[in-house]
């Protein structure tokens, strides 16, 4: 009796063990797991950078910048989707990596033997130098004379503008030391662009920055001068967290081919050397500056109301439509700057000649039928969001149609991802648009997919860079 009870009490340790042991198992699995995979089983990639009409912007409702069309093309090499954050301030972006709120800074940092012991940096994007900005005084104006400064030791005891946190701050301070006046850093919550146009309006006298980016403002803001190096030429890298090995190899790798495919040096020239940086900066539909997305942007946020959408989503849209142009007719015979179909037209009473103002409305309203069509299948409204954009794109009935094929495979039919969107994509194939509980028969659900993903990432974007008023 007594080996009996042993041997039970020995099984049972056993099992508990092997329970303890497989759970722990899972857990030191998921800690251990490589970076790079978690990356790929997210399914995205998570990058934070500065805005600035050079890293990242908007102009006519498109997203572009140096930084982000890298990061693009590092995304696709990956086979994941990009997810871009924004800060200012250099510190909180380490912050950020370091908390595992993003996989990687994408922005122009200076390699340093300080930023070294809290991050990694990937190889070279280009090399640069860190320059003074000043007034070069040289033509007669109303902006007050500051003292032209032609060596760093004449840089004692003078004020400069530098962006909080940044790491110029450090070098500077580094400078500071070896004179008998130290230089007063003032650090600020302003990017690059706006001390550099400080300077040359006058209200500020110096500022510290990347030649690089100096060379594109100084070049259209003729008063300007950044012939003062305060540093040798060193590498500019993006960085990863200092556990990212796997990380770090795959984006080292891809940007080594990228190097020597030129790929780097096109976008280098297209946004460093290029004449219509400046001019861009400066143009109404450059949002950084003026808020503005579009130049019907009063007329989305009126009509947004009405659907009870942030306008910025249904801006998206409208970029997706028609990129803004009202003047535009599909193959479809789709017209006006919704595209909306003549039947569709009609019915909501926009006649083809209609104006802006009209065709939005028309939009809006076919808009809210959908979303009314949908709210009893789909109860959560993010989620709602993505079945009215696929209805818009590609019809309704072949929306409804993926739903019963979603159920009728065991899947959720009020999901999209990985559910209904499966299924749409599925129904340009006989096996699955023959199939009884379709109704309405082929589409290219693909299309209708990307569409989805396209107007949904632009309006991260339009998040990214604008506010909601």
């Amino acid at each position: 009796m007594r080996n009996r009870t042993r041997i039970i009490r020995a099984t049972i340790l056993i099992i508990s063990l092997l329970v303890f042991s497989c759970k722990n198992g899972k857990d030191i699995e998921s800690a251990t797991k490589s970076d790079l995979i978690r990356v790929r089983e997210r399914g995205k990639i998570i990058a934070v950078t500065s805005e600035s009409s050079i890293n990242y912007f908007l102009y006519k409702g498109e997203p572009m910048g140096f930084q982000y069309e890298l990061l693009k093309q590092f995304a696709d090499y990956l086979g994941v989707k990009l997810e871009i954050k924004t800060c200012q301030n250099a510190q909180e972006q380490i912050e950020l990596l370091k908390n595992g709120d993003c996989d990687l800074i994408a922005d122009n940092l200076f390699q340093s033997k300080e930023l070294f012991k809290e991050i990694d940096f990937s190889h070279q994007l280009y090399r640069s130098r860190l320059v003074i900005v000043q007034r070069n005084n040289s033509k007669p104006d109303n902006l007050k004379k500051s003292e032209y400064i032609r060596f760093p030791l004449k840089l004692g005891g003078k004020s400069i503008y530098v962006q909080k946190n940044s790491p110029d701050a450090g070098i500077l301070r580094q400078l500071s030391g070896k004179f008998s006046d130290s230089i007063k850093v003032l650090e600020v919550e302003k990017n690059e662009d706006y001390l550099i146009r400080m300077v040359s309006e006058g209200y500020i006298d110096y500022t510290v920055c990347d030649q690089q980016i100096a060379k594109v403002f100084c070049g259209n803001l003729k008063n300007l001068d950044y012939r003062l190096t305060v540093s040798s030429r060193k590498p500019i890298s993006w960085g990863v967290a200092k556990e990212s090995k796997d990380l770090l190899y795959k984006l080292n790798e891809w940007l080594d081919n990228t190097q020597k495919s030129g790929q780097v040096a096109i976008l280098f020239q297209k946004y460093f050397q290029n004449e219509k940086t400046e001019k861009i900066s400066k143009s109404t539909l450059y949002t950084l500056t003026s808020g503005r997305v579009s130049v019907y942007d009063e007329l989305i946020k009126e009509q947004s109301q009405k659907l009870k959408w942030d306008w910025r989503l249904l801006a998206s849209l409208i970029y997706q439509e028609s990129h803004f142009k009202h003047n535009v007719k599909s193959y479809a015979g789709a017209h006006g700057i919704m595209q909306l179909m003549p039947l569709t037209a009609e019915y909501y009473g926009v006649e083809r000649n209609a104006g802006v103002g009209k065709n939005i409305k028309g939009g809006v309203k076919f808009l809210n039928y959908l979303d009314r069509q949908l709210l009893h299948r789909t109860a959560n409204k993010e989620e709602r969001i993505k079945f009215v954009l696929a209805a818009y794109n590609i019809g309704l009935g072949h929306v409804l149609d993926a739903r019963r094929l979603a159920r009728k495979h065991g899947k959720n039919p009020g999901i999209w991802d990985k559910n209904v969107r499966s299924f749409l994509i599925k129904e340009s194939h006989s096996s699955y648009y023959k199939d009884p509980v379709v109704l309405f028969g082929y589409c290219n659900g693909l299309s209708a997919c990307n569409y989805v993903d396209q107007v949904l990432e632009r309006y991260h974007h339009y998040l990214n860079i604008t506010n909601n008023d």
